[in-house]
């Protein structure tokens, strides 16, 4: 009896302790992911690439509570130092645009083993665990655009401006000329190499040259380059077509279409996945089944184009997504 009545006294100390100091409480907030964008040397404001991955950014900030930080080095040489930075700050996920230095990255991720890495057209062949290669298989979106120009032209000749000659970019140029030889056997190509993502002058100087030498549709994969080619074709009276993002509204009626690569929803998916403890190294693919890459509404120059032409242009699509119609890739290894 007197050992049960101690044992009382004791449990309604520990009690009355308790209660004196308090209820327990904890201030400790959920981790808030940690993301970082690192865009290309040219910047954001190129209505194009850079712009597009920053989109999905910001949506996943607003939509997934993420704290998200974009980079924008003045040179490639700062590349990597900016990786390694947020790496030393604890960032979660960083995003890079430029392939470049994936190799460099991965050596990376082994220093910073709780740190993924998501770099924008790059197919790992060696998958590592920590990073992930986000392509698009603009060859087969290009091919589309191709064969829009090679049933849209009137005088035979169309043309392409590059923004460099790199194997990524020659997949926009190979596939726009297959895709314009596919459905006109007879029209002639010429492409033209700016050497330079951020020159709309010079952009606007080529695209000039190939609309006096008879282009009248100039599709360009060339950055804020591409934007003198826009100006060209509206000063001529000729039609554009854009690149990466929707940039039939630059000009009305003069961009015929764009060639649509969704960095976007890429950047966003990365970001949900690492949320969501799905992040996984390796290669993903964005086609046009998945809606990787497409062609736009066609918003301004639907009345332009003939019925059975974009009738014709369905069943190319179709046909790509099936398989049907094989495109040349100069980035696939043999």
């Amino acid at each position: 009896m007197r050992r049960s009545f101690l044992a009382l006294i004791c449990t309604l100390a520990i009690v009355a302790c308790s209660l004196a100091a308090g209820p327990v409480t904890t201030n400790a907030a959920p981790h808030k992911l940690k993301v970082a964008l690192v865009v290309a040397f040219t910047g954001l404001g190129d209505r194009g690439f850079c712009d597009s991955a920053n989109a999905g950014l910001q949506r996943a900030i607003k939509q997934l509570g993420i704290a998200g930080k974009v980079i924008e080095p003045k040179s490639e040489s700062e590349y990597l130092e900016q990786y390694r930075a947020l790496s030393a700050e604890g960032y979660d996920l960083i995003i890079g645009l430029t392939s470049g230095i994936a190799s460099e990255v991965e050596e990376l991720a082994d220093e910073f083993p709780r740190t993924r890495y998501a770099i924008i057209d790059y197919v790992p062949s060696k998958p590592h665990p920590q990073v992930a290669g986000l392509s698009f298989t603009e060859h087969e979106g290009s091919f589309l655009a191709g064969a829009l120009a090679g049933m849209m032209t009137k005088t035979g000749k169309i043309g392409y401006v590059g923004g460099i000659d790199t194997p990524l970019l020659r997949k926009f140029q190979v596939g726009y000329i297959e895709g314009a030889k596919y459905v006109n056997p007879k029209v002639e190509t010429i492409s033209v190499i700016a050497g330079a993502f951020g020159d709309p002058t010079k952009g606007k100087e080529l695209a000039l040259s190939l609309f006096n030498r008879g282009c009248d549709i100039v599709y360009h994969a060339a950055g804020k380059t591409g934007d003198g080619v826009i100006a060209a074709a509206k000063e001529m009276g000729k039609y554009a077509i854009g690149v990466n993002t929707d940039q039939d509204y630059i000009a009305p009626g003069t961009v015929l279409t764009s060639m649509v690569k969704r960095v976007d929803n890429a950047v966003y998916n990365c970001i949900n996945d690492t949320i969501n403890g799905r992040f996984k190294g390796g290669s993903y693919v964005y086609g046009l089944k998945d809606g990787g890459v497409s062609l736009t509404d066609f918003r301004y120059t639907k009345n332009a184009i003939p019925s059975q032409v974009q009738a014709r242009l369905k069943t190319v699509e179709k046909d790509l997504i099936e398989g049907k119609i094989k495109v040349t890739d100069p980035t696939a290894t043999k």
